[in-house]
């Protein structure tokens, strides 16, 4: 089974801290974007989240009607009636 020698050692360091530094890099940048976000003040954030919720539980609502309907339609076409 060939060694390896110091050669790919060196190499494999090199990598390493190579992508330790565009990890580093990254996160610079990220925080930086961060600084530029505009967040939401307190009571806008509530309306949004509300919103959202209220949203999501018409959807719910719409979805299980169309499913009972469409079960009750399949249920029918199934048994005969």
């Amino acid at each position: 089974m060939p060694t390896q020698g110091p050669q790919g050692f060196f190499i494999w360091k090199r990598n390493l801290f190579s992508g330790m530094r565009s990890l580093i890099s990254y996160l610079k940048n990220v925080r930086g974007e961060l600084s530029h976000v505009v967040w939401p003040d307190r009571r806008q954030a509530i309306i949004h989240t509300v919103l959202i919720i209220l949203i999501s539980t018409v959807i719910a609502l719409v979805i299980t009607g169309f499913d009972y309907i469409f079960t009750n339609i399949v249920n029918r076409l199934v048994s005969g009636y």
